[in-house]
């Protein structure tokens, strides 16, 4: 009797426990669950299923968890409500692409239309044509960064299209200050960095009696600050900030209808509002100002030059600049003249001129062509600064 007994239970655990290795049975999940996770234990190998939230399936009628059973009166808490869709499988229409739940119908993870620069005509998810009616909401480069030593830009691998270059930068946070924090150009490496990036965040304005700023969200640093400035209709705050300022700060917006002439360069003009006077330069249209009416002067023609007296000698080069008959004379001499000179090789060299206009020049040569300018002292300034007028007297052959 007992040999039968132990064969009965030994046959019943081969019908509950099927002899498998554990690397390859079929699973027997036992489940467990807590208030807001459910997970599985193998009752054969012991292998977890591990914890995830509580679900109501799309279609439930009730409140009970789809996976585990329990319910919201037992204390459930739902994370949310289970679809059932194919992942690689997208419905569209004319405007977004979506995964269609197949029991509800409901549009899961649906977005707009997006193409790229290499298929411009067909949304790059689900594959919906410009051509059936599809409207594209995005289009897509795949950038690349190029760069000199002044700037850097993006250049698209596909297409080819490029962005606007832009200067170089560092990260106001930036640990290193020599090397942009955009394209990783060096300083070492001849790059010139310039501009430091600082970041508004839409903080409050900060100001003083002189001026305004915000404050960099990422360094703390003062930022975009300008100095006061007032409307002429509202002299007494500024018209950014709105601190009160007083009358010495500059007015914009003025109404400049009264126009009168100032001088030779310029007009001037009284506000309608804060009364204050303003000088604009004087702006040309068929002769006249468009604005005061002062007529355009005549312009002024320079002095004409010519060379004469050429002479070279194979070393020297030697002539003198006079002024052409008949044209406007020069009231100030021809003071250095330069020279361009073709022949076995390329120079230029400059010499002072005598008051007559004679120079003369060492040019090794042999020499074919020069070509040379000349320029002479208009005036000097009260700062001692020349006013200098430059004339191309032209090309000559040396033979």
């Amino acid at each position: 009797m007992k040999k039968i007994m132990l064969f009965l239970l030994f046959f019943v655990s081969l019908l509950v426990f099927p002899a498998f290795a554990e690397e390859d049975h079929e699973h027997r999940w036992t489940v467990g669950h807590n208030e807001q996770y459910h997970w599985g234990t193998c009752l054969i190998c012991g292998e977890e299923y591990p914890p995830e939230e509580h679900y109501i399936s799309c279609v439930s009628t009730g409140e009970e968890c789809a996976a585990c059973g329990l319910s919201a009166a037992d204390g459930a808490i739902f994370a949310g409500t289970a679809h059932y869709f194919d992942q690689n499988t997208w419905d569209y229409d004319e405007y977004t692409h979506f995964h269609l739940c197949s029991r509800c119908g409901t549009h899961i993870y649906a977005e707009e239309h997006a193409t790229t620069c290499q298929s411009p005509d067909a949304c790059r998810i689900c594959g919906a044509k410009t051509a059936d009616g599809a409207v594209m909401a995005d289009y897509q480069h795949n950038w690349r960064i190029q760069g000199d030593n002044l700037n850097h830009w993006d250049i698209c691998a596909w297409c080819g299209e490029s962005t606007e270059p832009e200067p170089h930068y560092i990260d106001c946070t930036a640990s290193g200050k020599d090397v942009c924090s955009y394209c990783g150009a060096a300083e070492a490496n001849g790059a010139v960095i310039e501009n430091i990036m600082h970041y508004y965040d839409g903080s409050e304005q900060q100001h003083d009696a002189v001026s305004h700023w915000f404050i960099c969200a990422k360094c703390g640093r003062e930022i975009m600050k300008k100095a006061h400035y007032a409307l002429c209709t509202a002299p007494g705050v500024c018209a950014d900030c709105g601190t009160p300022c007083g009358d010495e700060v500059l007015h914009v917006n003025h109404d400049l209808s009264a126009y009168s002439i100032y001088d030779a360069d310029h007009h001037q003009f009284v506000c309608e509002n804060c009364h204050q006077q303003v000088l604009g330069a004087h702006n040309y249209v068929d002769g006249f100002c468009s604005y005061c009416g002062s007529p355009e002067p005549a312009p002024i023609v320079p002095p004409a030059y010519h060379l004469t007296d050429v002479t070279y000698d194979g070393r020297i080069l030697s002539g003198r600049l006079v002024q052409t008959a008949g044209g406007v004379q020069a009231d100030s001499p021809i003071i250095r003249v330069t020279f361009f000179i073709t022949g076995n090789y390329y120079m230029s060299t400059t010499c002072e001129a005598e008051s007559d206009g004679s120079f003369l020049v060492e040019a090794v040569g042999p020499i074919e062509f020069i070509s040379l300018s000349a320029y002479r002292i208009e005036r000097v300034s009260d700062t001692g600064a020349e006013e200098r007028t430059v004339y191309a007297v032209g090309g000559f052959e040396i033979r």
